[in-house]
């Protein structure tokens, strides 16, 4: 034999296949496993989409108490009403609950993706407008996604924003500063007076107050920029709750619509076995 051809035998294991009854159990455990996967990404989004009603209810019914103005020159009417050096508080639950609402709906739009994902089957010819429908829906609440993350990054942006205008404002302010000088002096008396040593102390104070103030018109303009900062926040807070609600509701309604092809494109036949998420 040459003994090139010759494998040391410590190395034959890693030229072996395993046995051939081994691999029904590698494939069965593997099957297992994405069973359990698929198992819990369902039940999420089951859990997901029971509670999802009461969410949008909730949603849509503290719309009108956050967003009073119905308009851009309401809310700009209305802010300028207020003093500039103080907080929106109006304007600031707002921008929270946005947040939170839009927070919200992509965590349970996510929960959605991740199910319908796991239930894509394997691709082969025909039959496949099960999984049309399947990538339509992901691609509907991913284009969802996109949107309300950066509505989630602009409105963190408030804060900052307002926080330029307040310093360009140059608001009226004054300071105030006391002086206090004393001095103390020792004259002796001489001659016919009576001898001795005289001392006399005085004590001065003074005041100064130093104001800044802008003229009249400028002051105005820069108030102004400041109210304008925060009725251009009160209108994107309210786009961006009202695009998360319209998200979170068309796609809870897409799912409702289309659980069968969702939970089981192939139809029964497809070995997934999944019921209605409804």
């Amino acid at each position: 034999m040459d003994s090139k051809s010759v494998v040391p035998s410590h190395l034959l294991s890693h030229f072996i296949p395993p046995p051939r009854h081994a691999w029904p159990h590698n494939h069965f455990c593997k099957t297992k496993l994405r069973q359990s996967i698929q198992t819990t990404a369902k039940k999420q989004a089951e859990d997901a989409a029971a509670g999802a009603l009461k969410e949008i209810e909730t949603m849509d019914g503290s719309f009108a108490s956050l967003f009073p103005y119905k308009t851009l020159t309401e809310a700009t009417t209305a802010f300028s009403s207020e003093d500039v050096a103080k907080p929106n508080e109006l304007l600031v639950k707002a921008l929270a609950a946005t947040q939170e609402a839009v927070d919200t709906t992509i965590t349970r739009g996510l929960t959605m993706e991740r199910y319908i994902l796991l239930t894509i089957p394997k691709m082969e010819d025909g039959n496949n407008f099960g999984v049309t429908v399947q990538l339509a829906a992901l691609k509907h609440m991913q284009d969802d996604r996109d949107k309300l993350q950066k509505i989630l990054e602009d409105l963190s942006k408030y804060a900052a924003t307002r926080a330029d205008a307040m310093e360009k404002c140059k608001l009226p302010s004054s300071s105030k500063a006391k002086t206090t000088t004393s001095s103390q002096s020792n004259n002796d008396t001489k001659g016919g007076e009576k001898p001795g040593t005289t001392t006399s102390t005085s004590t001065n104070t003074e005041e100064k107050t130093t104001e800044t103030q802008n003229q009249q018109t400028e002051a105005a303009f820069r108030q102004q920029a400041v109210w304008s900062v925060d009725a251009l926040y009160y209108s994107k807070a309210r786009t961006g709750f009202m695009t998360a609600l319209t998200a979170y509701s068309t796609a809870i309604d897409f799912m409702d619509k289309n659980q069968e092809k969702i939970s089981a494109p192939k139809g029964s036949e497809s070995g997934r076995g999944y019921t209605s998420m409804y």
